[in-house]
């Protein structure tokens, strides 16, 4: 049992005195640490919000690309079909009238819209046109490629040929070329539908897509039927090489984000397939433009942020000088107050000190000795709560009062 007691005696010992070599970090480093800590957090708030709303703004921005993609791509399929319904029924009526086919009559008849086609033409297989609508010079189609095309029959549907600004119509044209099968099935020649591709720029024109925003009709081979950016129309460019043509050969429909290739633009780029048709209908939006309001906010955010660090770095800066200066005062009345003892210490006879409250705030050794109280039950305490007084003195020893003896 002493063995035990003896082991936590100097276990205790031994704790006590690692206890004193451990020392509190100091309340400076802990301020700087605990303002840095703020300041991060703040930041880091800034920066997630700020970086949620620039993503929530590009997804907004997509989202109605997409749609617009969608809308102008329903409604090229529409046109192109009826189109197709056309030339089928002229392929039909030049069947059964031969030369007698009157391309005129026939456009009248069938009311189309003058807008959106130039000219409907009839190609013998030799290529020399055999009937077109008015306005039209006779040329020899036989070096044209889509006819060659179409003769080597290598096209079993609609043909939408590369922009041409046209011999046969002065103009730029967006020839569409179909087939025509003879009743043994041999070649017979094409039928080839001039289209306006102004028509769809006037379609695009309607569309608000910002500063610098761009909708494109491109065919799979990377050329641009056409396109319209900030009232600049562009046809026949090729953008075979181009990041969205490679996702739009692999994808119907998608986004992607990436510089352009005709003027150097960053854009958000959406994409829609036209259904039934070797054609995308492409939407692009300037990135700057999308996200001007969002930088704008993003800005904002860093003022408030940077006010909000001024301050607390000020209000940080004072505290630390107040508590600077606080710790300055108490390390000057710590040596008042040891000034104070040693000239209490150094008077030999009784010397005690009292506060407002008539509490005693000091003794000094000499005190001690007479009255034979410490000093530490003394300090703290009145007359009354340590001496009785009796009789009348003129005792100039006495604290109780002056002429008054005392006894503890």
């Amino acid at each position: 049992m002493k063995k035990s007691e003896g082991i936590f005696c100097r276990l205790r010992l031994h704790v006590s005195r690692h206890a004193k070599s451990v020392s509190l970090p100091d309340p400076t480093l802990l301020s700087v640490v605990a303002v840095g800590l703020l300041l991060g957090w703040i930041w880091t708030q800034i920066e997630m919000a700020a970086s949620k709303r620039d993503e929530l703004t590009l997804a907004a921005a997509q989202r109605e690309s997409a749609n617009v993609a969608t809308v102008v791509a329903q409604h090229t399929t529409r046109t192109l079909v009826e189109l197709d319904q056309i030339a089928h029924l002229a392929q039909a009526r030049y069947r059964e009238l031969g030369n007698r086919f009157n391309a005129d009559q026939f456009v009248r008849e069938v009311g189309l819209d003058r807008k959106l086609v130039y000219a409907l033409i009839i190609v013998d297989e030799h290529g020399s046109p055999v009937a077109a609508s008015d306005g039209v010079r006779p040329v020899s189609f036989a070096d044209r490629e889509y006819f060659k095309l179409h003769r080597e029959g290598k096209l079993d549907r609609a043909y939408i040929a590369r922009p041409l600004f046209g011999s046969v119509v002065p103009r730029w044209v967006l020839p569409v070329t179909w087939r025509i099968d003879k009743s043994d099935g041999t070649f017979g020649g094409i039928i080839s539908i001039g289209i306006n591709p102004y028509y769809f720029v006037d379609l695009f024109r309607r569309i608000e897509l910002g500063d610098r925003g761009v909708i494109s009709l491109v065919g799979t081979d990377g050329i641009i039927r056409a396109r319209l950016s900030e009232q600049r129309t562009t046809f026949g460019h090729d953008i075979g090489n181009a990041k969205v043509m490679a996702a739009v050969r692999q994808n119907e429909r998608g986004a992607i984000d990436h510089p352009a290739v005709v003027d150097g633009v960053h854009r958000l780029y959406s994409y829609q397939k036209v259904e039934q048709f070797p054609l995308h209908v492409i939407v692009g939006r300037s990135r700057d433009t999308v996200m001007a309001l969002s930088m704008h906010e993003r800005a904002a955010a860093y003022v408030q942020g940077a006010i909000a660090t001024v301050a607390i770095v000020l209000v940080a800066i004072v505290l630390g000088y107040l508590r600077l200066r606080e710790r300055r005062l108490n390390r000057a009345l710590e040596v008042a107050q040891s000034k104070q003892r040693a000239i209490l210490d150094s008077i030999s006879d009784p010397v005690w000190l009292k506060d407002a409250h008539g509490s005693f705030v000091a003794v000094n050794p000499a005190f001690e000795r007479v009255f034979g109280i410490g000093a530490a039950e003394i300090v703290g305490n009145a007359r009354n709560d340590l001496f009785r007084c009796e009789g009348e003195s003129k005792s100039t020893d006495c604290p109780c009062s002056r002429g008054e003896p005392c006894t503890g």
